[in-house]
């Protein structure tokens, strides 16, 4: 298992397969703002012993596009969210950090100095 240390000594980024992250998310079946499995390169997020949330990333030339963020709900208001965030700044060569935003998570990244990013729109098309 590869594992990143980066700005904060506490929070690490682990690298895993795709049965853990299964696990992970199965643990969190329960609450409603659980991440959904995507083709990004997750990363299951952990202090100490404790895994306490789930990032997926896609990166290219440059630019990381965050596309979920995740904390535990028992681990949230702790100000884990944002030190990621921070970690995820000084990932190597990475000069844009990018987020797909839901209107009620908007407000968060704002307040972390992200910036709405005129001329993007995110949309979705549902096929059967």
């Amino acid at each position: 298992m590869k594992t990143v240390k980066k700005k904060a000594p506490s929070i690490q980024f682990e690298v895993t397969s795709e049965l853990e992250i299964e696990g992970f998310l199965a643990s969190c079946k329960d609450d409603k703002f659980a991440p959904a499995f995507d083709e990004a390169e997750n990363l299951i997020v952990t202090i100490g012993k404790d895994r306490v949330g789930l990032v997926s990333l896609v990166i290219r030339k440059g630019e990381t596009l965050l596309t979920q963020l995740y904390v535990r709900p028992e681990f949230r208001s702790f100000g884990i969210g944002t030190q990621i965030l921070e970690c995820l700044s000084m990932f190597s060569g990475v000069k844009y950090l990018r987020v797909l935003a839901t209107p009620s998570t908007a407000a968060y990244y704002e307040e972390r100095g992200f910036e709405p990013d005129a001329g993007h729109i995110v949309l979705t098309k549902v096929l059967e």
